[in-house]
């Protein structure tokens, strides 16, 4: 006999697969840098904290818990704003969720939303909402206010959601090496996060 010609049954997208790569390389990257993070942490436990000067009063630089804290929440919120915004633009179709155009205009969404939203908080107020929560704000390493082009800067080597969660590893163990608590994008813009004064309390009248 002769041998049939071969019939599709099922055509999958290529995403499957690639998602399954992204996905054990953070994995894989994960394993490698956890246990490097546990060590650089337990030897730079006892390190004294830093102080600064900006606009004549003394900040503590902000620590890595408190910074992973605030990240946590900035994480939340933009996922939140992510999921309005894709809704509102009609990207929540799941019958398209594996289409080519559709997992790239995702991408672009949520990572032009993501990054607007540490550009336009930091760079307005110095505090995005965890930041805010957390009580602590981004200044200049010379103790003044970050401009704009700094905030732009130090969020462009933000962990984007797509790289996590190993670049935050990464930025991690950065952070606790440097003096100043400074992940990487803190050193290309010379930018610091330090913890915030107490807002003054209001005399009785």
């Amino acid at each position: 006999g002769r041998w049939l010609e071969p019939v599709t049954l099922i055509e999958l997208s290529p995403w499957p697969a690639a998602f399954f790569w992204w996905l054990l390389g953070n994995v894989a990257g994960s394993l490698v840098l956890l246990p490097a993070l546990a060590l650089v942490a337990f030897a730079t436990r006892r390190r004294p904290r830093p102080t600064m000067m900006a606009g004549g009063v003394e900040l503590r630089v902000a620590s890595w818990p408190r910074r992973v804290a605030a990240q946590l929440v900035d994480i939340v919120a933009s996922i939140l704003l992510c999921s309005l915004i894709g809704s509102w633009l009609g990207l929540a179709d799941e019958r398209a969720a594996m289409e080519s155009e559709y997992l790239l205009a995702s991408v672009a969404l949520y990572s032009g939303v993501y990054f607007a939203y540490f550009l336009l908080s930091e760079g307005l107020s110095g505090q995005s909402l965890g930041k805010w929560v957390m009580r602590i704000g981004v200044i200049s390493s010379s103790g003044r206010r970050a401009s704009l082009v700094r905030v732009a800067l130090r969020n462009l080597l933000r962990p984007w959601p797509f790289l996590v969660p190993t670049a935050y590893l990464v930025g991690s163990i950065v952070l606790l090496l440097t003096p100043l608590n400074q992940r990487l994008g803190d050193l290309l813009a010379g930018t610091c996060v330090v913890e915030l004064p107490p807002p003054p309390v209001r005399a009785a009248r």
